[in-house]
């Protein structure tokens, strides 16, 4: 073998080993300005300024969400987190999004306590409290069963009174959620811990139709899913009992 030939075959080899060694970037854009990343297993989250990208790190698989074909409130996304559920938090110029996988709910200014619409950053710590950053707002906290002390991260903020939520969405097609409180013994002044709670579903005639929930419950905030794929379209009623404590609302299945 020739000299040049074996200088050659050294100088490649060197190369591999010295890049081998070094981290290789690899570029999944073009030209889209990324605002916001979040890893999730083998997936990344990724927020452009034309919407929200799903990116399988492994095969380079991409979904992509925007206003048109998803519940994003606008498309520039500027901020995402996720919480211990899996639930991506979507922060944009248009509001705060959450997304199961599934659903998608949207806090806005007018229908939530969302001190801005502009989110900027979220941050959900151990106790599952969403620390939201806006401009023009300020900062808030948020978490669905009810804020978690910063004195006592233990000592959960409790309900005070009975409440039944109206459903959202409203009206549904075929799922939707329920939200309920139970309000502490203490309120109550009842002697046991525990509560028997009933949630159900009855149709226009009075019939029941579903029952979501029958067991002893403490006191807090609690949120329910219910399925209606296979009752047909119409109002249906949902109630929510407790001891001597009834509440009652309406719903619209539309399909």
């Amino acid at each position: 073998m020739k000299t040049k030939q074996i200088l050659f075959i050294i100088f490649i080899l060197f190369m591999q080993n010295l890049y081998s060694q070094n981290p290789e970037w690899i570029s999944y854009s073009s030209g889209k300005i990324i605002r916001a990343t979040a890893i999730e297993g083998d997936s990344i989250w990724v927020g452009t300024n034309g919407g929200l990208v799903k990116l399988n790190k492994l095969t380079g698989e991409t979904i992509f969400y925007n206003k048109s074909n998803s519940g994003l409130p606008d498309n520039d996304v500027i901020s995402i987190a996720i919480d211990e559920s899996g639930n991506k938090w979507i922060g944009t110029y248009g509001g705060l999004a959450k997304y199961d996988g599934t659903n998608w709910e949207v806090y806005k200014t007018s229908n939530s306590g969302l001190p801005g619409n502009d989110v900027r950053s979220i941050a959900i710590d151990e106790s599952g409290n969403k620390w939201i950053g806006t401009i023009g707002g300020g900062l808030a906290v948020f978490n669905e069963g009810g804020v978690v002390s910063v004195e006592d991260k233990k000592q959960t903020i409790l309900p005070q009174n009975f409440l039944l939520s109206q459903n959202y969405p409203n009206p549904f097609n075929p799922t939707t959620s329920i939200e309920y409180s139970i309000p502490n013994v203490e309120t109550l002044r009842a002697t046991s811990q525990m509560q028997n709670v009933s949630l159900k579903v009855f149709d226009i005639l009075g019939r029941e139709v579903a029952e979501l929930v029958n067991e002893q419950k403490s006191a807090g905030r609690y949120k329910v899913n219910f399925n209606a794929c296979n009752l047909s379209s119409g109002i249906y009623l949902y109630q929510l009992k407790s001891g001597n404590h009834v509440s009652s609302m309406k719903m619209l299945l539309i399909k």
